[in-house]
């Protein structure tokens, strides 16, 4: 995988040295791009690879934001919500012994298709793109207790808009709201 990234980086290095000599700009230095997994982007533009929060506290569509632990780069990692302690963690995608945040905004789902939370009599089960498989079947919600997850009313259908969601276990420092949901 670092070999991967290497040459990756070594690729762009050579494509933004030939873009500068047709006079060219928009090229990150070695030093500014920022790699999480295998992905590598310029890690002083918004929405990066890294998934940092924008100004509002919100993450980027490829970052899933992960409480204390940052963010994780979405699909290959996902947020690790363990709800006996309340920590997070970022871990590869399906290594999660806990609940799966494996989206928070539709632009990390394939083809921009819904992200999915579910909340229970039980609590906060996870969050995923695949409705059927994962919030029906593993987490036992249905059309009544799962909300599609946004971070913009655009995204939102049937009327709803795009509001915080209070989830019990989950902040995101500062008075701010972790999830928000087509309500």
């Amino acid at each position: 995988m670092l070999r991967g990234v290497r040459l990756r980086v070594a690729l762009g290095a050579l494509a933004c040295a030939a873009a500068a000599t047709l006079a060219m700009t928009g090229c990150p230095g070695l030093d500014a791009l920022e790699c999480h997994g295998g992905a590598c982007s310029d890690a002083a533009s918004p929405g990066d690879a890294s998934g940092d929060p924008g100004d509002d506290g919100s993450p980027s569509a490829s970052g899933i934001f992960c409480g204390a632990s940052g963010s994780c780069a979405a699909p290959v990692n996902e947020c690790c919500y363990q709800g006996t302690t309340g920590t997070t963690t970022c871990n590869p995608t399906f290594q999660c012994n806990g609940s799966d945040i494996f989206c928070d905004d539709p632009g990390q789902c394939p083809g921009g298709s819904t992200c999915w939370i579910c909340i229970t009599t039980q609590g906060f089960q996870g969050t995923s793109c695949d409705y059927q498989n994962d919030i029906v079947n593993n987490d036992h919600c249905n059309s009544s207790t799962a909300m599609a997850l946004c971070h913009d009313s655009s995204q939102c259908e049937g009327g709803t808009t795009c509001k915080p969601l209070a989830v019990v276990g989950f902040d995101a420092g500062a008075g701010a709201t972790w999830f928000h949901a087509c309500q």
